[in-house]
């Protein structure tokens, strides 16, 4: 099966809440594209360092903001890819977030353990259910106004669309694999 576009913002019913679970279940990747490039408001997070980190104070042209859980089979899957955009376009500003959700566990302790440098962020939850993130993982890219450009669950590593967001917001053509 191929992508889904549910949705043209960022909001979803519980009719779609049910859905994605569905289709995470079937291992099917939901996509959700946001015409209306709705802005994300403020918010402050603790970051792996004990400092708090703040989105009004980090200006980026692109951002990438990625909600994952340290017991997240999916987001271990995707991680490498995230990590690798991280390292590819950080000379170029653009700042990849980490964002744990609903989480316990030990996110530094995850992230030395996996080789993680991108900007890890703590308690995400509040977050997480203002932006109605409906799971784990969960992909958004924001451009310099912090407007989400585009939103993907479960995105598959092996496809380009995160990628190609930040790409466009950098004015960098989009390579054809």
């Amino acid at each position: 099966m191929r992508n889904h576009i549910i949705s043209n913002k960022f909001s979803i019913s519980v009719f779609m809440h049910s859905v994605i679970f569905v289709a995470l279940l079937f291992g099917i990747t939901v996509y959700v594209s946001s015409a209306d490039f709705i802005k994300v408001e403020n918010f402050s997070l603790i970051d792996n360092n004990d400092r708090v980190w703040e989105l009004s104070e980090n200006p980026a042209p692109a951002k990438v903001i990625m909600f994952w859980a340290t017991w997240c089979r999916y987001c271990q899957k995707l991680f490498p890819s995230i990590q690798a955009l991280h390292e590819q376009y950080e000379k170029d500003g653009v700042q990849v977030i980490a964002i744990s959700i609903y989480d316990e566990g030990d996110t530094v302790a995850y992230a030395k353990k996996n080789g993680l440098t991108m900007t890890i962020l703590r308690g995400g939850d509040e977050i997480a259910q203002r932006l109605n993130i409906p799971a784990t993982p969960s992909v958004l890219v924001l451009d310099d106004k912090n407007q989400i450009v585009f939103g993907a669950v479960n995105p598959k590593p092996s496809e380009n669309e995160v990628e190609n967001s930040v790409r466009k917001l950098l004015d960098i053509p989009i390579e054809q694999i």
